[in-house]
Parts: structure tokens; sequence; C-alpha cells
């Protein structure tokens, strides 16, 4: 089993001993972790963390960056600048913080490269935002439970 923790500035977000497999967006591309990895110091991206637990339960943690540290006992330490669980997404200020960027975009003319890219980053992390809080919204909502009375 792997060991995980995963703090932001605000603290311990979460803290198990009981994890199969991390997966989770690094700046080279999405890379999993299992028991008996490879030591690892990597750069993570925003994006949605994966976490499956030794009892097939999965919790899913949506990221703006971060660093992630693999050592050689299986302890994974993940320091995210923030973090929001998947299934707590506000949907309204990420769409309403999408169109901000987008507007400021369209309306100035004199933009510097930094301040382009800057916004554009804006409105690609919450557009993912959006469709991860989406899909993990939709995915709970459609579990349904059949009871009949006998």
């Amino acid at each position: 089993m792997i060991k995980l923790e995963l703090f932001t500035p605000k603290g311990e977000i979460f803290n198990s001993d009981q994890v199969k497999s991390v997966t989770l967006p690094s700046t080279s591309g999405v890379i999993s972790i299992y028991e008996n990895h490879q030591p690892l110091i990597s750069l993570l991206s925003y994006g949605e963390i994966h976490i499956e637990k030794s009892n097939g339960e999965s919790e899913y943690i949506f990221i703006t960056s971060g660093v992630i540290r693999v050592d050689r006992e299986s302890r994974v330490s993940i320091m995210a600048d923030t973090s929001e669980f998947s299934s707590e997404i506000d949907l309204d200020a990420a769409i309403l913080a999408k169109q901000r960027a987008e507007e400021v975009l369209k309306s100035s003319d004199d933009l510097s490269e930094f301040e382009f890219t800057k916004l554009q980053t804006d409105i690609e992390r919450e557009l993912t935002k959006i469709e991860l809080g989406r899909i993990r919204k939709a995915s709970s909502a459609s579990v349904k439970v059949n009871v009949t009375k006998k």
C-alpha cells in the first residue's frame, strides 16, 4: 500500500496509508504511482488527482499546481498550491471566473505576452475545473438505488 499525504498552504487535505494507486497531472504528462514506485520528485500541473483506495473506493481532487515526492518506502507527499475535492467544485464560480478572463482577453488590445499567457492559462484551468466538476456531479447523481418491498 501507498502512504499518501496531500498538503496545501491551508494544511493537510488528505492522509491515508490505505491507497492502492494515485494518478495525477505532472508538467510532463499524467503519471500513476503504485506501491514500490521508484523515488521521484516532479512538478505538478493543474488537473485532477485520482486516488484509488485499497477498499476499491476512489477520491478525486482538483489541484492547480504543486510538487510530488515519492520515496523508497512508498510514501507519496503532494504539496499543492490549491486543492478542491472534485465533488465540491463550485461550478457557478468556475464559470464566472472563466467568463471574466475571456472578457478581459477580448477587451484588451495592449496585453503583454505574460498577461496574455496568464489569461489563457486561467481560462484553460477553469475549463478543466468545470469539466471535472460536471463529470463528478453527474456520476454521483447517476447512482440509483431501487428498493422493493416484500
